[in-house]
């Protein structure tokens, strides 16, 4: 009424919504996930993983009351009504999960590496049969893998030497096989032994008793999960050193801008040849010339006119060979014009001057 608060009748009010209401009575909230944390077993983590559920997280140390680890789980739900945004719709949980997986290869050589072999593997959940191989990039196989290594992976994937020369090198394949980087087909006991052996550190021993098989088998499958990790390594080093290479039309693209000579080559050189020897020639004369003209030559000069050696030679007998020859040389300033016998200037028919004429004297 008009009176207001003091004139006002009081009175139970009439169709009032209810303080409480029944489920079926309201639609249910948005939900964007649920969730389970419990100690982590296998068969109680398969149950949870064929129910779509993904492991986030694993406690490293031991829970005191169970002595076990503990695990949370998570399954996302159908956000069909799009209250999360796209992007977070569509991969916040495989995030969570890779994130935890790319820690968990770590960790399992430090404080989970008492893990069964087929726990660690079901919370890895790697792609054991992909539909193609995958290595990674030739950068990165550099930076990891140095000559010697690969030498030695392929001696042991060929037999040739024994296990023990690469387990230097298998936690870092292990690394890249489970972390999605070295893709290759494996079996399920190929993949618990390159865990155990690679992210566990366990000896094959150890991995006897655990997968309940004999070593030399173990050994026998391991050798096949390194050969077939080694195909595809040297498969991608094969494929960057061929793009490496020249390609088919490289000479032709190279010779393109080229013109042919004007003459023919073997012309071009048999020319050059011949003005070489010519030089030659010359040079040579002018050396033999240099040489003749020297005054050490003098000294052998055979002296006489044809008319002073028909003198020399008729005073002797018909028939006889003169032991001894004296022939007039020219003057020369401050000698004589005749040599005296046994000088420089007389020769014997011999060819030996002084001493000749030293014989005739004893006789």
């Amino acid at each position: 009424g008009g009176g207001g608060l003091l004139s006002e009748a009081l009175a139970p009010r009439t169709s009032l919504p209810p303080l409480l209401l029944a489920l079926s009575q309201r639609p249910p909230e948005a939900l964007h996930w649920l969730g389970a944390s419990f100690g982590i077993t296998e068969p109680l983590y398969k149950f949870w993983h064929k129910n779509g559920f993904r492991p986030v997280y694993v406690r490293q140390t031991k829970n005191d009351v169970t002595g076990e680890h503990t695990a949370v789980v998570l399954r996302a739900l159908d956000d069909s009504n799009r209250s999360l945004s796209t992007t977070a719709a569509a991969d916040w949980l495989p995030q969570y999960t890779s994130d935890f997986r790319r820690r968990l290869t770590s960790l399992l050589s430090i404080s989970l590496r008492d893990f069964p072999c087929g726990l660690a593997l079901s919370l890895l959940d790697p792609a054991l049969q992909p539909e193609q191989s995958l290595s990674p990039p030739n950068m990165m196989l550099e930076y990891l893998l140095g000559p010697y290594d690969m030498k030695r992976l392929s001696s042991y994937a060929r037999s040739l030497v024994d296990h023990h020369l690469i387990l230097d090198l298998v936690p870092m394949l292990a690394q890249l096989r489970f972390t999605g980087k070295l893709v290759t087909p494996l079996s399920s006991v190929q993949a618990a032994i390159l865990l155990g052996a690679g992210l566990q550190a366990k000896s094959f021993d150890a991995l006897e008793k655990e997968l309940a098989l004999p070593v030399s088998q173990l050994f026998a499958l391991f050798n096949k999960v390194v050969r077939k990790m080694v195909g595809v390594i040297q498969t991608e080093r094969e494929r960057v050193e061929a793009e490496s290479l020249p390609g088919p039309t490289a000479a032709a693209d190279a010779t393109a801008h080229m013109k042919p000579l004007k003459a023919d080559l073997t012309d071009e050189l048999e020319s050059g040849a011949a003005e070489s020897l010519e030089q030659m020639k010359l040079l040579q004369q002018h050396k033999q010339q240099a040489w003749l003209s020297s005054s050490e030559l003098e000294r052998f000069e055979i002296r006489g006119t044809d008319e002073d050696w028909d003198a020399a030679l008729g005073s002797t007998k018909a028939g006889a060979v003169p032991s001894r020859v004296n022939m007039k040389s020219a003057a020369k300033p401050g000698t004589s014009g005749k040599v005296k016998s046994g000088s420089k200037g007389t020769r014997g028919l011999t060819g030996k001057s002084g001493k000749s004429s030293k014989r005739q004297k004893r006789n």
